[in-house]
């Protein structure tokens, strides 16, 4: 008996299946159906985009202890070129964007928190502007940021001294009463961060 011959409806539905079945085949090989992904690179940050960043590479930065004790920090600056795709983990893409990042670390003399910065450009032209203490993140707004995540004043007095452009946010951790941890930072574009506030009321606050 002659094999019998397939419709058109037939022969396209298998073309289909086995079009899918060759996808999935170069997804799960790591193999990419896009080839190779074009690189953009997204140029320098400018500088004045980098002077919001108030700590200088070799620079000493001392906070004072609620208590009176001075703490000390080194600051280092670097920069780095970073690599950011628009897929998910273990997903191929078609574009990798080069972007660079300005980071900025302060260690202190004390067995207290780290803190860092840091500066990058995005694929929006806009910049992030990243705070680090300890292993708390936060975001300052200078190209966007949630208006609900902070506190803003144009102007704050520590010690009898005045300081400009404040941002001050909390952490909003919830761990048990003898556990202390960082309550709220006060930050400011012009001189950094301004005082740690703790969970059991001890603050470290910028000494000049």
């Amino acid at each position: 008996m002659l094999p019998r011959s397939l419709t058109f409806n037939q022969i396209a539905c298998s073309m289909k299946y086995l079009l899918i079945m060759c996808i999935g085949l170069l997804l799960l090989s790591g193999c990419c159906p896009y080839g190779d992904p074009v690189k953009v690179d997204m140029g320098f940050i400018p500088d004045s985009i980098l002077s919001l960043n108030p700590y200088e590479d070799g620079g000493y930065y001392s906070f004072k202890h609620s208590a009176g004790s001075m703490i000390y920090y080194t600051a280092s600056r670097e920069a780095k070129e970073v690599f950011w795709d628009n897929s998910h983990a273990e997903q191929c893409t078609d574009t990798i964007f080069i972007l660079q990042e300005n980071r900025t670390s302060l260690r202190s003399n004390y067995p207290i928190f780290d803190m860092g910065i840091r500066i990058s450009n995005f694929i929006d032209d806009k910049y992030s502007y990243s705070v680090f203490v300890g292993t708390d993140y936060f975001a300052i707004p200078i190209s966007y940021g949630d208006p609900n995540a902070y506190q803003y004043y144009d102007s704050i007095n520590m010690d009898n001294k005045w300081y400009h452009q404040v941002y001050t946010f909390a952490t909003n951790i919830e761990l048990s009463n003898d556990e202390v941890h960082l309550d709220s930072l006060y930050y400011s574009i012009e001189s950094g961060v301004l005082k740690l506030k703790m969970s059991n009321d001890e603050y470290y606050q910028i000494s000049e």
